[in-house]
């Protein structure tokens, strides 16, 4: 996945609309943000949430990640084995960026059939790229589904970003 010379185009496609924010649960965001996982999965298409091909979205970590799913997830793919330290109720928050905002990502298609090793669910929520913030932003309460980040808060996040604090990765 390279990392390419980003600009500042896509912050004012999310300028000029509501900025919808997807939580998900670690380790799946940082896969999505650091390898290669451009795909996600969902028992339901984005269009039923009223998302459409294109939009931009934000990236949040979810605020809870117990022992049992962290596991869980390792189990899955045990390649994550080697990224990620020993699971640690007393460092989770800070290593895992729990209940901040990661990124952004543009929706490409959602499918249902995909050649990606990350696809196996129902539907599949493709990107056709990603921001990825070098610091989290904030504490923010997420939500299931898509939901709106307040304007408030959309807007200091977006006043926060420059130019040197991320990257973006494209299939």
């Amino acid at each position: 996945m390279p990392l390419l010379n980003a600009d500042s185009r896509w912050m004012w496609n999310i300028r000029g609309h509501r900025l919808r924010v997807l939580s998900l649960k670690q380790p799946w965001l940082y896969a999505i943000l650091n390898m290669n996982k451009f795909v996600e999965n969902r028992s339901y298409p984005y269009s039923k949430l009223g998302a459409r091909d294109g939009e931009w979205i934000s990236l949040h970590a979810s605020s809870s990640l117990s022992k049992q799913e962290y596991e869980s997830a390792i189990d899955m793919v045990p390649a994550w084995s080697s990224h990620w330290p020993t699971y640690s109720p007393k460092d989770r928050n800070n290593y895992f960026g729990l209940g901040c905002i990661h990124g952004f990502a543009k929706l490409k298609r959602c499918v249902t059939t995909s050649n990606s090793e990350w696809f196996c669910g129902e539907y599949g929520w493709e990107f056709s790229a990603i921001i990825r913030l070098f610091q989290p932003y904030g504490t923010i309460k997420g939500a299931l589904g898509l939901w709106t980040l307040p304007l408030t808060a959309k807007t200091a996040l977006l006043d926060s970003i420059r130019r040197e604090q991320y990257d973006v990765l494209r299939p």
